[in-house]
């Protein structure tokens, strides 16, 4: 094989959907790794249970379902936590 053909060359739309999928693995992975830190805050701390940890992240998912299906915004979010339990978001 020669260098030409070592190459790669991608279409506009074939750069974009690579782009895409490295967004939603590196979205993916972040998220697990809040998860995985808040599970372990809320169980050393709090005692949750495994049990109480899934309810979370199912509540925890419910609201970003919201945010993406633009039920809410991100600053109603914040401006609710502060306003009903005085913890500013920066």
């Amino acid at each position: 094989m020669n260098r030409q053909e070592r190459r790669q060359k991608f279409t506009l739309s074939e750069v974009e959907r690579i782009r895409e999928e490295a967004l939603k693995v590196g979205y993916t992975k972040a998220v697990a790794y809040i998860y995985a830190g808040a599970f372990l805050v809320l169980h050393d701390k709090f005692g949750f249970d495994k049990e109480k940890c899934k309810e979370f992240a199912r509540q925890t998912d419910n609201q970003v379902d919201c945010l993406n299906k633009q039920m809410l915004t991100y600053e109603d979010l914040k401006k609710c936590v502060e306003d009903e339990m005085g913890v500013r978001i920066v």
